[in-house]
């Protein structure tokens, strides 16, 4: 699918990377909208030496996709983000399990279950790791998460995957049922490895319990508690486990923000 110009400029997710506004020649030969892997836009320009005209390259690349795509409407939404580099809404709903309970008291993160959400729909981009916490569960968190200290003994450790981590989260918001206590822990493991806090490698974090006790006040708004109310099957969880509870809580949060609009 790649074109064969010099210059090309790939556009992934609904927003252009690496047009500064330098160098590119208003010569704009194909936009193109595709409805495939979360949907992306192409628009490929020829590199030229004289100034850049990128808002009149819009304009041909505007009306050329909208003859190829024949849905002026969506692709008027894609262009309006990827055109004033504006990025689609990218979201990671991620959830972690732990040795206990307690990041300053030296327990550690053991697994972590990320699902992307883009325009609010899933994409089946995810990311799932367990980690050798280099320590053992306490009784109280094997009895949540059943996650044996011999099985972690040769899986990777956090600072194996941490740059793995940070790249998929970058600039996304990220989406957690208690978000306090999976950052802190985050944010630990982060420090321990020289690493800037996690809320600084993202965009912003919301808060899925904060919300739903906005929504439900006075009523239990556990990740199942709002399973139960919101309709999403979570007949599978009989323990928590990183990757299961972040594909609920996408569920529980899409359901929680019905009415929203991806663009």
């Amino acid at each position: 699918m790649a074109f064969g110009h010099r210059g090309e400029q790939f556009l992934h997710g609904g927003f252009i990377r690496y047009i500064r506004g330098e160098g590119f020649a208003r010569d704009v030969l194909r936009a193109q909208f595709r409805d495939g892997g979360g949907g992306f836009l192409r628009v490929a320009a020829h590199h030229q030496h004289g100034g850049a005209a990128v808002a009149e390259a819009a304009r041909h690349a505007e009306a050329d996709a909208a003859v190829a795509a024949g849905d002026e409407r969506d692709l008027a939404c894609e262009l309006e983000h990827a055109l004033n580099i504006i990025p689609a809404m990218r979201q990671i709903v991620l959830d972690t399990e732990t040795t206990g309970l307690s990041a300053e008291a030296g327990d550690r993160i053991i697994e972590i279950g990320c699902v992307e959400l883009l325009a609010r729909k899933l994409t089946g981009n995810n990311k799932h790791w367990y980690l050798n916490p280099e320590r053992d569960s306490h009784e109280d968190a094997l009895k949540v998460h059943g996650i044996s200290n011999e099985f972690l003994r040769d899986k990777p450790k956090f600072a194996a995957v941490a740059d793995e981590l940070l790249e998929y989260v970058e600039g996304a918001e990220i989406i957690i049922h208690n978000a306090a206590f999976d950052v802190g822990f985050l944010n630990k493991e982060l420090e321990l490895i020289g690493r800037r806090p996690f809320t600084r490698c993202v965009e912003k974090v919301t808060d899925t319990t904060a919300m739903a006790k906005e929504m439900y006040p006075g009523k239990r708004n556990s990740l199942d508690a709002l399973c139960d109310r919101l309709g999403v099957d979570n007949s599978g969880r009989t323990l928590h486990g990183a990757l299961l509870d972040a594909e609920l809580l996408a569920d529980v949060y899409i359901n929680l923000t019905r009415g929203q609009t991806p663009c």
